[in-house]
């Protein structure tokens, strides 16, 4: 109540299709129905309506609509959206982005936070699901963030959908891996991959919620997946953050959290070890 603009940025608690089916025709729904030309919706969308495919533009067409699959019901808000913007263009504005990455991105909403970049700030192996070696496309948290921001300020950009600009174009995992492990200090970190093959992922799925779901987004990257951002760009004269620059910004952000917890568990371990006199 009050606002003149709703920005939607929404992540449902369970990473589940079950929970999605559930849930996100609801949450949208209820967002369409507080939103109008008067007050707009600027929606924050991610591109698994458009299925495991390359080159991906804002008219690539999209599976069909249901609840059978995460990427089917990404298409079936996909759906609801297009109807509003039919019945309304001004109201509502879409942007959407692949996977994303970036400072102070949740680890579980961030798979190359989560497990390529922390991983290698720990000196761990990064992960890869089915290969390494397929080209995926990520965008920098900041560049959806502002893209979200141009759209919602230009009433013209209303009534469609758009791609923001991605940091990260036509690379695997492998060659970005080789860029973080140069940003890591003394360069040090190995850009060598584990990767984990459908086969176990289907098994490890048997007995874990999180990997069972995360087999039918395989395709996803096993693999080339990459989009085309051309149009946001040309029409908003905004490009994205450069690749390298945008990488060595998360590492640097991994650096000071690994640095904080090192303290957090040396002040704790002091405190544990004295004893009063």
């Amino acid at each position: 109540e009050g606002a003149d603009m709703v920005y939607a940025c929404i992540g449902l608690a369970k990473y589940e299709r079950r929970h999605w089916a559930q849930h996100w025709p609801i949450v949208v729904e209820n967002l369409l129905q507080v939103t109008s030309y008067q007050r707009p919706l600027v929606f924050c969308d991610n591109l698994y309506a458009y299925g495991p495919t390359t080159n991906i533009t804002p008219n690539t067409e999209t599976l069909e609509p249901g609840v059978q699959s995460k990427p089917a019901i990404r298409a079936l808000i996909r759906q609801k959206l297009e109807e509003r913007m039919e019945q309304s263009p001004g109201s509502l504005g879409v942007v959407g982005g692949a996977d994303f990455f970036g400072p102070g991105v949740d680890d579980e909403k961030s798979f190359l936070n989560g497990v390529v970049i922390r991983n290698m700030v720990q000196g761990k192996k990064p992960m890869a699901l089915g290969s390494s070696n397929a080209i995926h496309d990520f965008c920098y948290v900041r560049d959806f963030s502002n893209a979200l921001y141009v759209v919602s300020k230009r009433p013209a950009a209303m009534g469609r959908f758009w791609i923001c600009p991605h940091s990260i174009h036509d690379k695997t995992l492998a060659e970005i891996a080789i860029l973080i492990a140069k940003k890591c200090p003394g360069g040090g970190a190995s850009s060598s991959f584990s990767v984990w093959p459908y086969w176990m992922v289907v098994v490890l799925g048997l007995f874990t919620t999180t990997l069972g779901e995360l087999q039918e987004m395989m395709p996803y990257w096993q693999n080339h997946y990459s989009v085309d951002d051309t149009e946001f760009v040309k029409e908003f004269g905004i490009e994205a953050t450069p690749c390298e620059e945008a990488l060595e910004k998360t590492v640097d952000y991994y650096q000071q959290v690994e640095k904080k917890e090192l303290e957090k568990k040396l002040a704790a371990g002091a405190g544990a070890s004295c004893t009063p006199c």
